[in-house]
């Protein structure tokens, strides 16, 4: 067992290499995501890296680490941008004709929006927009994964899309 003989030349160099490196990522991961994300991104990101094979890590550095956070912000953020991007497209549809020159607030901020407006929606709408807007599952699969039928999830996304679309319409005029 190699317990008792201590850290590996990989463990050591990415113990070196957070050592070097964790404020710079942590600074970068913080201009996207709030300090205690940025913090639990920080420790992903290492965690990743401590998975790469010891043939592919030869060459680690800051744009490594910067790779590996970028990668784990997108998988983070895609599902919330999938529902983002429904609801506009449903607001434009819907009330075109009510355009406003307001400021839109930014990207990350209409992010964060609607992911805590999704998390306050009952769990069955959240689940359902989640599987078939997030995930790009169809109607029947995700009835198939909440036990209940595919005509019922159609009428809890919709509920649910027309939910956080009044509810984000709400925060654009109060921005």
């Amino acid at each position: 067992m190699n317990d008792h003989m201590g850290p590996t030349r990989e463990i050591e160099k990415i113990l070196l290499l957070f050592d070097e490196q964790y404020e710079d990522l942590y600074c970068f991961l913080r201009r996207y995501t709030p300090p205690r994300e940025s913090e639990d991104l920080c420790q992903q990101v290492f965690l990743e890296l401590c998975n790469i094979p010891e043939s592919e890590n030869t060459s680690l550095g800051r744009d490594s680490l910067i790779k590996i956070a970028r990668t784990l912000l997108r998988r983070r953020y895609r599902p919330l941008q999938r529902i983002h991007s429904a609801l506009i497209d449903r607001n434009t549809k819907v009330k075109d004709e009510e355009h406003t020159d307001g400021p839109l607030p930014t990207t990350t901020r209409w992010l964060r929006k609607v992911s805590r407006e999704l998390s306050s929606l009952p769990s069955d709408l959240r689940q359902s927009v989640r599987l078939v807007i997030a995930e790009r599952n169809s109607l029947q699969e995700a009835a198939e994964r909440m036990g209940v039928t595919s005509r019922l999830v159609e009428t809890w996304t919709s509920t649910g899309l027309d939910m956080l679309t009044k509810r984000m319409c709400n925060h654009d005029q109060h921005a």
